[in-house]
């Protein structure tokens, strides 16, 4: 993907985005949110990882654009049937260890230091199962030392939708600004709280939120890291 500049994308923004991300970037929003996999850690990668050294078919670099991802493709090039990944893949997407190897997305890690220097208050809501809540603990323990565990919110039982869940959460937390990969959650937080969302979303779910000024949708990862060092 091209690396985006930032005049370019500045044509795209509403009055009200351009203050908003402004203010972000220059560390006067007072609470943020932040969403875990694919936000805070690219848990993606070794799970590809994980299902190539058990598969032997190779989707590194792949767009992961569903859940089971992996499956649906084995089954759609008649590699496997999609009951027989699905049976691989699922229990690597809860198995803590291979988890735990997931490195750090690097400009919102840097980008969550610099905040948390500047005072703002970060929080975490996930709706990984309850069952990952230790391993996401120390993960985050190694790789965002700065953010208080007891800042960090995972889902706590199954009953509750997952994105019902984030949503009530990021309203009671009064967060400010929520950072999102998900569409479906994205939708969530914008019906349950007064929080404006930034989406980083997949190559498949871009402009779903166009004309809505709550959402600002970020096209590369470059761009976010280009504009706040600036």
């Amino acid at each position: 993907m091209p690396e985006y500049c930032w005049s370019v994308f500045a044509e795209t923004l509403s009055n009200t985005q351009a203050s908003l991300l402004r203010k972000l970037f220059e560390f006067k929003v007072v609470r943020v949110n932040l969403d875990f996999d694919q936000i805070m850690c690219a848990s993606e990668t070794p799970v590809v990882e994980e299902f190539f050294r058990q598969t032997g078919l190779d989707y590194r670099g792949s767009p992961i654009d569903r859940w089971l991802a992996l499956s649906h493709r084995a089954a759609r090039e008649g590699s496997m049937s999609f009951e027989e990944a699905a049976v691989i893949e699922k229990p690597i997407w809860e198995n803590p260890s291979v988890l735990m190897k997931a490195m750090p997305i690097l400009e919102i890690q840097r980008y969550s230091e610099r905040a948390h220097e500047n005072g703002v208050i970060q929080t975490i809501v996930s709706t990984r199962i309850p069952g990952l809540r230790e391993q996401t603990l120390d993960w985050i323990k190694i790789h965002y030392p700065w953010i208080p565990l007891d800042s960090v919110y995972i889902r706590g039982g199954l009953k509750t939708p997952k994105n019902v869940f984030k949503g009530i959460i990021i309203d009671a937390l009064g967060a400010e600004v929520h950072l999102e990969d998900a569409v479906d959650s994205a939708q969530a937080v914008l019906s349950y709280s007064d929080a404006s969302v930034i989406l980083f979303p997949r190559s498949s779910e871009r402009g779903s939120f166009s004309g809505e000024e709550r959402v600002i949708e970020i096209p590369d990862m470059s761009l976010w890291k280009n504009v706040y060092n600036a």
